[in-house]
C-alpha cells in the first residue's frame, strides 16, 4: 500500500555508495567529493505525481514525474546518462526502474521506522542511504530519530526485492 514519503530528509549513513558510482564509471576525483557530501532530500507528493529535490552544498537535483508514466531522465550530477525512468509502488516501496546505457538500473525508497531508505541498483552492485526527517520536515509525533545505519541488514533485503523487480 502506497505510503506518504513527502517531507524534508537528511542523510544520516551512506552504504556502499563508492561502490555504485565505480559501476556507473564515475572517475576517482568526483566519487571522492561525491562521498563526503552529505544530502538533504525534499520529497513533495500530490497524489500520483512526485517532486524529488536533491540538495548539497556541491550540486541540486531535481526530478518530477508522475507514477506509471514513462519519462526521459537526466542522471545530472552523477553519471550524466540519459535513460527512460518510471516509478511505481510495489508494496509499500517506491521503485523506479531505468533504462538506458547501464542494465539492471533503478532504485526504490521506503520508509522503516521514522527513517526513509535509498537503495540505489546496478546490476549486481547496490548502495543504501538511510535519511532522518529535517528540521523542517513533517511532524512524527516527538517519535526519536534513529541516526544509525548500521550494516545494511533490512536494505539487503529491500534491495533483493527491489532488484527482482528492476530485473523483470
Amino acid at each position: 500500500m502506497p505510503v506518504d514519503i513527502s517531507g524534508t530528509w537528511d542523510m544520516v549513513s551512506n552504504h556502499n555508495f563508492d561502490g555504485y558510482m565505480v559501476a556507473l564509471g564515475i572517475d576517482f576525483a568526483t566519487r571522492k567529493i561525491a562521498n563526503l557530501l552529505k544530502t538533504r532530500k525534499v520529497i513533495e507528493q500530490d497524489g500520483d505525481v512526485f517532486t524529488f529535490t536533491t540538495v548539497s552544498s556541491l550540486k541540486n537535483y531535481k526530478s518530477s514525474f508522475k507514477l506509471g508514466e514513462e519519462f526521459e531522465e537526466m542522471t545530472k550530477g552523477l553519471d550524466n546518462r540519459k535513460c527512460l525512468s518510471q516509478v511505481n509502488w510495489v508494496g509499500d516501496h517506491l521503485v523506479c526502474v531505468q533504462k538506458g546505457e547501464k542494465k539492471d538500473r533503478g532504485w526504490t525508497h521506503w520508509l522503516e521506522g521514522d527513517e526513509l531508505h535509498l537503495a540505489h541498483l546496478l546490476t549486481a552492485v547496490w548502495s543504501c542511504t538511510a535519511f532522518a526527517l529535517g528540521k523542517s520536515g513533517r511532524s512524527l509525533g516527538g517519535a526519536a530519530l534513529r541516526g544509525m545505519h548500521g550494516e545494511c541488514h533490512q536494505c539487503s533485503f529491500s534491495t533483493l526485492q527491489a532488484v527482482s523487480y528492476v530485473r523483470g
